[in-house]
């Protein structure tokens, strides 16, 4: 399995370009080229219940249940989760 750090300098690679990983919060993070020091996350997405259950409502009223669906979590939009740090969403 490739680290991100590998698989970002092979992609990087293959356009003739370098790139670098830089976090801010210090976690220590096992790569193929040894240890690497963490210094930035970014902050998972948690949808607020309340705010989720009206959106759901009113996409259920509009498409119907059939339109509506339930997806699993996934990392699609995890800079949203900034945003939502500030105002519950």
């Amino acid at each position: 399995m490739l680290t991100i750090h590998v698989e970002m300098q092979s992609v990087a690679a293959a356009y003739g370009c370098s790139a670098t990983l830089d976090f801010l919060d210090k976690k220590k993070m096992l790569t193929d080229a040894g240890e690497t020091w963490l210094t930035e996350t970014t902050p998972p997405l948690v949808n607020n219940a309340t705010v989720a259950a009206f959106a759901r409502g009113v996409a259920t009223e509009i498409f119907g249940e059939e339109g509506v669906l339930q997806q699993p979590p996934c990392m699609a939009g995890e800079d949203f989760a900034f945003l939502t740090e500030a105002i519950p969403g």
